[in-house]
C-alpha cells in the first residue's frame, strides 16, 4: 500500500509535467509550421500527436 501512495504523487507530478509540455507544444508548433513549411516538421508533429494518443490510451 506504501508503494500506491509513492508511485501515484510521481505519476501525477509526471503526467501533468507531460501534459503542460504538450500543450506548449500544440501552442506553438502549428504557427511554427506555418512559417516553415518543412516536411520534417510537419512528420514530426503528427509523430508526436499519434505518440500523445497511444500514450492515452495505454494509460485509460
Amino acid at each position: 500500500y506504501i508503494y500506491i501512495f509513492i508511485f501515484f504523487p510521481i505519476l501525477f507530478f509526471l503526467l501533468h509535467e507531460i501534459s503542460s509540455f504538450f500543450v506548449t507544444i500544440f501552442v506553438h508548433l502549428p504557427s511554427f509550421l506555418r512559417r516553415y513549411r518543412h516536411c520534417y516538421l510537419h512528420r514530426m508533429y503528427h509523430r508526436i500527436f499519434v505518440f500523445l494518443l497511444i500514450l492515452i490510451c495505454v494509460w485509460n
